[in-house]
């Protein structure tokens, strides 16, 4: 159950990397006129042009996830079930029996798939748009400075209601960066660039088995590495799924409304 599946960076084949088409001023959204630079803004943008696509694939009810007001940091929770975590069966020994998040809490909790296309991260296709992964690049802000609004060029793929197959590739890029993915230090890595492109072209990926190995691998890390508290790994849905099975430990503060 617990073998990551991660695509490798110096295995996925790049397109060369292309500068911002000149066209991106003709199909700027208003969040880029109105100078703001941020994911959120950003899906909001894209939302009406690319929801019906998203349903389709099944990646809307995790990308609204994500949109959601930010919940507290429950580190005492979180800490107090890593003392049960066991690194090698990838589960929580309880005195009552082992348990774990599995592919049916991630689709209940997240959304994300269990079932669907298989992606094999063995046989990467070849990119089809130049993404910059520049390091320049490669924080949140400037990525989407980058391509917020971003135009198609002559031999990008078709677009889809007006929005850029590049475009909508660098959105889901730093999607699956920032909110399943998590990799260790942050930042836009190339990593994800093939699976966006997949899910852009329409395939209903089953992402529930790539992102539950994110998970424990991310868990592994916090077990074995003590005081590492740069793992990788979207632990924020381990965060959840205690605060479910576990609710009567949940730390509770108010948030702001």
């Amino acid at each position: 159950m617990g073998t990551p599946i991660k695509m490798d960076p110096a295995t996925t084949k790049e397109a060369p990397s292309k500068k911002p088409s000149s066209a991106a001023g003709k199909s700027a959204h208003s969040s880029l006129a109105e100078g703001k630079f941020d994911w959120y803004h950003w899906f909001k943008a894209l939302e009406p042009k690319l929801k019906g696509h998203w349903k389709k694939i099944g990646i809307y009810d995790t990308l609204l996830l994500c949109t959601g007001s930010p919940f507290p940091w429950d580190r005492s929770l979180v800490i107090a079930a890593l003392c049960f975590w066991s690194s090698s069966t990838n589960c929580m020994r309880l005195r009552l029996g082992m348990m774990a998040p599995n592919l049916l809490d991630l689709a209940a909790i997240t959304g994300l798939r269990s079932h669907g296309d298989d992606f094999s991260a063995a046989n990467l296709p070849e990119a089809k748009v130049g993404l910059d992964f520049h390091k320049s690049n490669k924080t949140s802000g400037n990525w989407v400075k980058t391509y917020l609004g971003h135009g198609r060029d002559p031999t990008d793929p078709p677009s889809i209601n007006g929005v850029s197959y590049i475009e909508h590739v660098a959105f889901l890029v730093i999607w699956l960066c920032n909110f399943l993915g998590c990799p260790k230090f942050g930042g836009i890595t190339k990593e994800f660039q093939a699976l966006a492109e997949v899910l852009v072209d329409g395939h209903q990926v089953a992402m529930g088995p790539i992102f539950l190995a994110y998970l424990y691998r991310g868990l592994r890390e916090l077990t074995t590495k003590p005081m590492d508290y740069h793992a990788s790994g979207p632990i924020w849905i381990f965060q959840l799924w205690l605060q479910i099975f576990f609710s009567r430990y949940e730390f509770h503060q108010h948030l702001p409304q």
